[in-house]
């Protein structure tokens, strides 16, 4: 088996409509969730500095890429959620998109349909950890 250190998008198997549906029923159910959650707060009398962490969920905020990506994929679309490992930069911290880390890049931008030839060229043979990991 060769160990490229990537997985491909040729090797991703595309999600099916019954998937696809499934994932917009969740997106819906999060989306009200969290539409609802100021009313939540103020209902229960819970404090908003605590409950409300502006600086994840600060809609409108500049350079907010944490609800950018929110917004994006809870509105989805069947690229979008059939490529969803690489809209995760902002929870992982590791943008798929460009091999590297992910602090400062922006987590929406499309995927390209010839990613895999980027891909090829940004990481012609596997990075460190790749062969660290796999050893006994």
């Amino acid at each position: 088996m060769k160990i490229t250190g990537r997985v491909s998008l040729a090797d991703q198997r595309p999600i099916s409509k019954q998937e696809f549906d499934a994932a917009r029923n969740i997106c819906e159910k999060i989306k009200k969730i969290v539409e609802q959650r100021n009313s939540y707060v103020k209902e229960h009398g819970l404090d908003p500095e605590i409950a409300l962490s502006a600086a994840n969920w600060a809609e409108g905020a500049p350079s907010n890429d944490f609800y950018d990506v929110y917004s994006f994929v809870v509105t989805p679309k069947y690229d979008v959620i059939n490529r969803l490992r690489f809209y995760t930069q902002t929870f992982t911290g590791y943008q798929l998109m460009s091999f590297s880390a992910g602090r400062g890049k922006p987590s929406v931008n499309p995927v390209p349909e010839n990613f895999d030839e980027k891909m090829e060229e940004l990481l012609p043979s596997p990075a460190g950890w790749v062969h660290d990991y796999i050893k006994p």
